[in-house]
């Protein structure tokens, strides 16, 4: 799709993002647009994520650079049809009883923002009283978030925006973004020191034990540092403080994504379960399996197909 060139010093070894263990199985270097995405999978807790994986530095120049030409066509012009405000419909009904968006001088912050379709639909449609916040890398998206009255706080979620936002939010937004961070767990309790006490975070992230097919041409994608299930992603709520209210595997909106709502706790540490890591492989295997045996199909229909031609 697009030139891609393999340097090594791009790339980084890490620990398990959950656990810290460094115990793991290899289990991919295939991922989305024939970049090398080296998939592993923790043998102490069953997370799965990518080791080697790109600096940040690397990541950094995709995401301010070059994320829109991969997966934004939209900002490139492209005539991509599609409802923009679905997401943020989506959250309203999954919110309803926990967060009410109506709220006199709500305080919002999304994070990884995108167009800030969603932060525009509840400006104008549904609480024009409440203030709206945004952090965002794109450097395109920055500029059209700014024209449409939204104040971008930070294009770096590793940086100490916190410092000066303590306790401001009533509701952080976190939609398909936790999956991309190089530090989920340092990411989460940045967003905990924003949160009033009694503040909601929302997180949506794709479902490691319900992929997109196909596995290795889709789901896996150098952009994803981290593949939760619902048991690592509340393990991670737990490590960083965060008691959820509700935590759901696929719904009728997305059948292959896990949402959360959230409110502030104690930070725990939690008990792997060292059988995890089994299960996760069983489940990407299978997967595998099945993609194989669709392209098999398809190869001798067609070779079928051309010789009565």
């Amino acid at each position: 799709m697009y030139f891609y060139e393999k340097i090594m010093s791009d790339f980084e070894k890490t620990n398990c993002l959950v656990c810290s263990s460094n115990d793991f199985i290899p289990y991919s270097k295939k991922g989305q647009f024939a970049i090398e995405t080296n998939v592993v999978i923790c043998k102490n807790c069953g997370f799965s994520y990518l080791n080697p994986r790109w600096t940040k530095e690397r990541y950094h120049t995709f995401y301010t650079k070059e994320y829109d030409l991969y997966y934004r066509p939209e900002v490139m012009g492209k005539n991509y049809q599609y409802d923009p405000y679905r997401a943020i419909k989506e959250i309203i009904a999954r919110s309803k009883g926990i967060i009410n968006f109506e709220t006199p001088n709500l305080a919002v912050l999304d994070i990884g923002t995108g167009m800030g379709d969603s932060l525009i639909y509840l400006k104008n449609e549904i609480n024009k009283t409440a203030t709206y916040s945004a952090i965002e890398s794109s450097d395109f998206c920055v500029k059209h978030l700014e024209k449409n009255g939204i104040t971008v706080i930070t294009n770096d979620v590793d940086e100490t925006w916190q410092a000066n936002n303590k306790q401001k939010f009533d509701v952080v937004i976190m939609r398909h973004v936790l999956e991309h961070f190089l530090n989920p767990a340092d990411v989460l309790k940045k967003v905990k020191e924003v949160l009033k006490p009694d503040g909601i975070l929302y997180v949506g992230v794709p479902d490691a034990k319900n992929p997109t097919k196909p596995l290795l041409a889709h789901f896996f994608r150098v952009v994803h540092v981290s593949y939760f299930s619902k048991l690592s992603l509340t393990n991670l709520f737990t490590l960083t403080g965060f008691s959820p209210v509700k935590v759901i595997e696929g719904d009728e909106f997305e059948r292959k994504e896990i949402f959360a709502l959230c409110k502030k706790a104690d930070e725990k540490e939690f008990t792997a379960d060292k059988n995890e890591w089994l299960v996760q492989k069983n489940i990407y295997d299978a997967f595998r399996k099945k993609e194989f045996y669709y392209r098999l199909k398809d190869f001798i229909a067609k070779k079928i197909i051309l010789r009565f031609k």
